[in-house]
């Protein structure tokens, strides 16, 4: 939910700040966003946040219905943290770069929306260092299954292999590409990918990942499954780590958090 609409958050900005210059009477320069990155496929994380302040989307750039703002979810803030701005190598290339930051919400009136999971996941980050003023961190990572699609000549979605050949690399070579992509375009956005490997179920995968520290293996999680469903996509399938995606009768996709 935290993710949803951030990729758009800086043209959000620029739309702002270009309709705001434009009402005043003698408008300031508008500070340019700095190029945070030497090329448009390199994805380090920036050493300090840009210049551009916080964005509210509004009329100029977005309609918000009446009735959702009656109902008493008005529109709010997206408020980014900054260290998590990276550059999705498997979205960009020589003519255009596609970058994510990772927000929190503002609250109706003012501060932060509590309530979110984001700011859940700080708020028991920080009693764990406090805890008995021992100054713990969570080490975490994720363990996430997914099964890979295509379409038949019907239009009808099938798992792109059979059988159950659980690690078995016969298996692993029907999917090798996309488990090879998946890994090239994870590792410089911080996900280091562990193992791949073919799972029990038709088409299923699983692929591991390295522990991060506190709230960046959550977005780890969340930047994984982003790079496998639109590299898939990329190559006319469909990844989904939905549980059932087959009907009961098929494999489910399992997923665990490992953490110390």
């Amino acid at each position: 939910m935290l993710a949803a609409g951030v990729r758009i958050l800086l043209l959000l900005l620029w739309s702002r700040a270009c309709a705001s210059a434009a009402a005043r009477a003698a408008p300031a320069p508008v500070p340019a966003v700095p190029n945070l990155l030497p090329s448009p496929l390199c994805c380090g994380r920036p050493s300090a946040p840009p210049d551009i302040g916080r964005a509210q989307a509004n009329a100029e750039v977005l309609t918000f219905p009446d009735e959702v703002n009656d109902a008493g979810c008005p529109n709010c803030e997206l408020l980014p943290d900054w260290d998590t701005l990276q550059t999705l190598p498997w979205a960009s290339d020589a003519t255009r770069t596609v970058q994510r930051v990772y927000c929190s919400q503002g609250a109706v009136g003012g501060g932060v929306n509590q309530a979110t999971p984001r700011e859940v996941c700080k708020r028991m980050l920080e009693e764990l260092r406090s805890f008995e003023g021992r100054g713990l961190e969570l080490m975490a990572a994720s363990e996430l299954e997914f099964q890979v699609l295509k379409r038949d000549d019907a239009g009808a979605l099938a798992p792109v292999f059979q059988g159950v050949d659980i690690f078995a690399t016969l298996q692993n070579n029907k999917c090798a590409e996309l488990m090879y992509a998946i890994e090239a375009n994870c590792e410089p956005v911080g996900v280091d990918i562990l193992t791949m490997n073919a799972e029990y179920g038709a088409g299923q995968l699983e692929i591991t990942m390295a522990p991060a520290k506190g709230i960046a293996s959550c977005d780890n999680a969340a930047t994984y499954r982003t790079c496998v469903k639109e590299l898939a996509q990329q190559r006319g399938l469909l990844a989904t780590f939905f549980s059932y995606p087959m009907g009961a009768e098929g494999v489910g996709n399992g997923g665990h958090f490992n953490f110390s």
